[in-house]
């Protein structure tokens, strides 16, 4: 503090120093508030950024004006209600955006394809549609979660509704179609690599652990099986480098039994006493109707029992039915 004459006497006045120094600090002050909201407003700015950026597609960002839902919902109800009656009311984002936006050029990636039933099963889904107004409507459930499994690709829902669909009375006029597709799937559900690799157990199965001594052709004797189904069960083995204490996939004892049947040409083979696949053949004129073992005699092997029943079929069919037929299994001679 200072003291001076003044025109009415003393007066006190501040000293020129604390003056100086009160300046500077409230300009300290000032600048350490502008900073720290200068720092609050950057990283508000720059969430907000990141936020938008992970809502919004790479390749739009930058190019595409901000639309929020709101206004989608607006030019989506404007729309449905200026075209003209008779005419689809869904529009899609493009067509949205592109009437909110007409300037902007608009690039959104193609819509993913829909699940579509694959090109082999889609006689059988239009032969099951076409009936299915006119059928009771427990086989109207089946028919419409057979359709939707095949189209998902789902193996287990598409077996147990076809199963079950073949089993009613109603399904006679299909029961040949039904059963080569269901023949089909079981093959798939048998052969199907993946699903034993995700630990998904299959039916007609099982996972066996090699022993000291054991091999490909040991193995198949032990467990009644074919060399064929082992190495069509086991597609990346390599049997030369086998170890004690490996686990590889083999038929569950089967029991294979091969129906034929000769007004119709058709046969059906069975595992453990079950439907697995139908084949279609032709036989000798001559061929008695009776049961033929098949086992590793000379005169009995599936070879030996195909010739003396005059058997001609597409070579795929011998070839999965020599997987299938191992030394103890039978074939059967139907007349009808």
């Amino acid at each position: 503090m200072a003291f001076r004459q003044g025109k009415y006497g003393v007066v006190i006045s501040p000293r020129e120093t604390e003056t100086h120094h009160l300046r500077r600090f409230v300009i300290v002050v000032a600048v350490v508030v502008s900073v720290a909201f200068a720092a609050y407003r950057l990283s508000r700015w720059w969430a907000s950024r990141k936020e938008t950026a992970r809502e919004t597609p790479p390749h739009l960002v930058g190019t595409l004006p901000e639309l929020d839902e709101s206004a989608l919902k607006t030019n989506e109800t404007s729309a449905a209600t200026t075209r003209p009656m008779g005419a689809t009311t869904n529009l899609t984002r493009n067509e949205i955006l592109a009437r909110a936006h007409p300037a902007t050029k608009i690039t959104l990636p193609p819509p993913q394809p829909s699940p579509t039933v694959p090109p082999e099963v889609r006689p059988l889904v239009r032969q099951l549609q076409a009936t299915e107004a006119v059928r009771p409507l427990k086989e109207q459930v089946l028919i419409r979660k057979y359709t939707e499994a095949e189209r998902q690709g789902n193996i287990r829902n598409a077996v147990d509704a076809l199963a079950k669909l073949y089993d009613q009375p109603t399904m006679a006029d299909l029961s040949d179609p039904l059963m080569r597709r269901l023949g089909d799937l079981h093959m798939d559900m048998l052969t199907n690599v993946a699903m034993r690799a995700k630990g998904e157990p299959t039916p007609w199965t099982k996972r066996v652990t090699v022993h000291r001594g054991d091999g490909r052709e040991r193995l198949a004797k032990e467990h009644r099986n074919t060399t064929a189904a082992l190495m069509k069960l086991n597609p990346t083995l390599k049997w030369e480098k086998i170890r004690p204490g490996d686990s590889i996939t083999v038929l569950d004892y089967p029991n294979a039994v091969l129906v034929i049947h000769k007004q119709t040409g058709a046969a059906d083979l069975s595992l453990r006493e079950k439907f697995f696949r139908r084949y279609y053949l032709s036989t000798a004129k001559s061929a008695r109707c009776d049961v033929y073992p098949v086992g590793s005699e000379a005169k009995t092997t599936l070879h030996a029992r195909f010739r003396e029943l005059g058997v001609r079929l597409a070579a795929a069919d011998r070839a999965e039915l020599e997987m299938f037929l191992a030394p103890g299994s039978r074939i059967t001679v139907s007349e009808q």
